[in-house]
């Protein structure tokens, strides 16, 4: 990945930067997550309103349609849930 200073962009941009292939990579790498690393799969299974647990966070990481699915958060979806 090119050197980015995420921190200066808007989290759809970044979102748009992440080649599926690396998603596709996390979801295959771990049987079990470390446990930081499960803490944020977990927190963004929340904003998509799905199950906190590893099994459901692999095959949410395995859709197609996943990247999509965190560029729609927003921050009134948030505030809902």
């Amino acid at each position: 990945m090119e050197n980015t200073n995420y921190l200066s962009m808007k989290p759809n941009s970044i979102i748009g930067k992440i080649p599926q292939i690396d998603i596709d990579e996390l979801s295959d790498a771990f049987e079990q997550p470390s446990p930081d690393i499960l803490k944020i799969l977990c927190t963004v299974m929340i904003f998509l309103n799905k199950e906190e647990n590893w099994p459901t966070i692999r095959r949410e990481l395995h859709d197609k349609n996943f990247l999509s699915k965190l560029k729609m958060i927003t921050y009134d979806s948030v505030l809902q849930r």
